[in-house]
């Protein structure tokens, strides 16, 4: 790769695919991650309700909370593993 160019990786928020990616690998290789923090209601994620397209926080309420599918829990958890 030439040096004036950046290397970007665009990846997924989904928690239950996360644990397996290799942050701590990929680091030294990739400029920056876009998290694709929207589309949680598309039904790709198995849900049968209307919901936020593209949640910024988590909801006390677990009524309208899919638990993991929000900006900041998808955020979170790349800080927690090294990103």
């Amino acid at each position: 790769m030439n040096k004036d160019k950046l290397l970007t990786l665009a990846t997924t928020p989904n928690p239950s695919v996360l644990p397996g990616l290799s942050l701590l690998e990929l680091n030294p290789l990739v400029d920056w991650y876009n998290i694709m923090t929207y589309d949680y209601t598309s039904g790709s994620f198995g849900d049968k309700m209307t919901g936020h397209h593209s949640k910024t926080m988590d909801s006390p309420d677990p009524l309208k909370n899919r638990a993991g599918f929000s900006a900041e829990h998808a955020v979170n958890m790349y800080v927690q593993k090294g990103a």
